[in-house]
């Protein structure tokens, strides 16, 4: 029963999205006397939580069936906003507004414990066990306590600093840092401003994923409110590592089938976010193709065998290459020697092309694809504008900045409080065509005037 009323009146001053309850060690001090019933609160400073504005609120109560206090393990602790805790002189306040309050000396080894403050319900104000104190009356005391604290707490409350930690693929990625920007340029509109409410942690994980498995460490030992994650390599490390730290994935093809979510309407987990693809859109890639050369008929569909994206692209650009009477070629690729034989056997006959899909292989060798394609003299088809800008000869897929910053719109949410589990995986609803004239002059192509006009860029 004592139980049960302890955690009624914590759950009453604190209901919080951070109740993570945890044991406290030790013995309790016993109480002056063994007459009175006993609701002591300890407000003190947590050094090691002050950096996060935390402090830790304490609630213990005598047992009125065995006139004892209880035990250390029945004893809760909840961690809570920085509060009138971290205020010693906010006290005052708090004995003013309970009249009833007492403040006694407590003593450890004959001296005052340090930015402590004890209160009992002290003989005076409660009536003894030996009078037949009905439970009643200790409920009814409980819950005037209950609502006369919290007012005076959350007056003086302010909000704790959260922190949103960002996982990308690496650092090189030529998009990063206006990714980045992005989110920040989303959280702006909706009321986040980086400063004394809200700060921001970075992780790059060099496109590795051994290396995304030891990021996904450090990042949860910072202890984040909410982590985005760009990529699959990123967002599967961190999905193995925590399946309670809510988390916001970008940039993720067919989350259903990397299993990060059980559904795109339900993710029904602690992942949901905005995936970029869907599978029909190998078929555009392979019709973009067509239309700056015509005369192709021997494409290579470029693509990770360890990456479940690839399974799916590649059933639909056979099965549109079938259509157009385009022979598809399947080409796996893992490192920068199978980037390389597959490409250069594309280029020993005539009419070849290649097209590259969304997975870190066409990131990490990048320049490799770019530059063996520019020799050899292939027309090549890619998933994002970085790499026309970085010299490729054209793209064809959603604008990664404007998904990064409709990601804010999640982690707006959640930090206010939604579950990841009721926000359903959105898709790219804007893609954009980019084409590079300069690298289309060197492979001798002639881009037709209706595909200039209806690029969203053309490089030149």
């Amino acid at each position: 029963m004592a139980r049960q009323l302890v955690e009624g009146l914590v759950a009453e001053l604190y209901r919080s999205e951070s109740d993570r309850r945890v044991a406290l060690p030790g013995r309790m001090q016993r109480a002056h006397g063994d007459n009175r019933f006993a609701v002591t609160l300890l407000i003190k400073r947590d050094r090691d939580a002050e950096h996060a504005g935390g402090g830790v609120l304490v609630g213990t109560m005598i047992d009125l069936d065995q006139s004892r206090l209880l035990d250390a393990r029945e004893l809760l602790a909840v961690r809570i906003p920085r509060a009138i805790g971290c205020k010693l002189e906010s006290i005052g306040t708090v004995r003013r507004q309970v009249s009833h309050l007492r403040q006694p000396e407590w003593r450890k080894g004959g001296s005052r414990l340090p930015d402590v403050r004890h209160f009992i319900y002290g003989p005076s104000a409660m009536p003894s066990i030996r009078s037949k104190m009905r439970r009643r009356d200790v409920l009814k005391a409980l819950t005037g306590f209950a609502v006369t604290t919290p007012n005076v707490l959350r007056a003086q409350q302010r909000p704790r600093q959260r922190l949103v930690a960002m996982a990308f693929g690496g650092a090189s990625d030529p998009d990063a840092k206006a990714r980045i920007e992005a989110v920040q340029d989303g959280m702006k509109r909706l009321g986040w401003v980086e400063g004394p409410d809200l700060r921001y942690d970075y992780f790059f994980a060099g496109n590795n994923a051994q290396q995304a498995r030891e990021i996904s460490q450090q990042l949860l030992a910072t202890s984040p409110d909410v982590i985005l994650s760009s990529g699959t390599v990123p967002t599967a490390a961190l999905h193995d590592a925590t399946a309670t730290v809510p988390i916001v994935f970008v940039n993720v093809t067919d989350p259903v089938a990397g299993g990060f979510v059980a559904s795109l309407s339900r993710p029904g987990g602690n992942i949901t976010g905005f995936t970029p693809f869907q599978y029909p859109i190998a078929g555009k890639w392979l019709e973009l193709l067509r239309e700056i050369t015509p005369a192709v008929s021997r494409v290579a569909l470029l693509g990770d065998p360890l990456n479940h994206n690839f399974r799916g692209f590649w059933a639909e650009f056979e099965m549109s290459a079938s259509k157009v009477g385009v022979r598809a070629i399947q080409a796996p690729v893992s490192d920068a020697a199978e980037v390389e034989r597959n490409i250069r056997a594309m280029a020993v006959e005539p009419n070849g092309g290649l097209i590259v899909t969304a997975a870190q292989f066409s990131l990490i060798h990048r320049e490799l694809i770019i530059n063996l394609a520019e020799q050899l003299k292939l027309p090549a088809v890619y998933w994002s504008r970085f790499f026309p800008r970085s010299g490729g000869l054209a793209s064809y897929g959603p604008d990664g900045n404007e998904l990064h910053r409709q990601s804010a719109s999640y982690l707006d949410r959640i930090l206010r409080g939604e579950k990841p589990e009721n926000l359903p995986v959105q898709e790219a609803i804007k893609f954009e065509t980019v084409l590079n004239l300069k690298t289309a002059h060197l492979l001798n192509l002639t881009m037709p005037l209706q595909m200039l006009a209806r690029a969203d860029e053309v490089i030149e």
